[in-house]
C-alpha cells in the first residue's frame, strides 16, 4: 500500500512539474466596441472558429485606441487568444 501511493505521489508531482513548464502562445485581435446583434452572432461564430483552430479565448479588455499623433480614435476592445503547446 505504501508504495502505491508514493508512485501516485510521484506522478502528480511530475503532471504538476510539466504544467508549469507549459509553454502558451497569445493572439491579440481588436474586435471592436459597438456591436449590433448580427454582430453579436458574428462573434460567437468567429470565437467558435477560433475553437476549433485551436485557440482558446482566454478573456478581452478595454484599450483607447490612438491614432495619428497621439490622437484618440476612441475606445475598442481586444480579444485575446491562448494556444498551449
Amino acid at each position: 500500500m505504501h508504495r502505491m501511493a508514493v508512485s501516485i505521489f510521484r506522478r502528480t508531482l511530475i503532471n504538476i512539474f510539466w504544467k508549469e513548464k507549459e509553454v502558451a502562445q497569445y493572439k491579440v485581435e481588436s474586435i471592436g466596441a459597438a456591436f449590433s446583434d448580427r454582430d453579436i452572432a458574428g462573434l460567437g461564430s468567429h470565437l467558435s472558429q477560433q475553437s476549433t483552430n485551436g485557440w482558446e479565448f482566454h478573456t478581452v479588455f478595454s484599450i483607447e485606441k490612438k491614432g495619428c499623433f497621439g490622437s484618440s480614435e476612441g475606445r475598442t476592445y481586444l480579444a485575446v487568444y491562448r494556444k498551449a503547446d
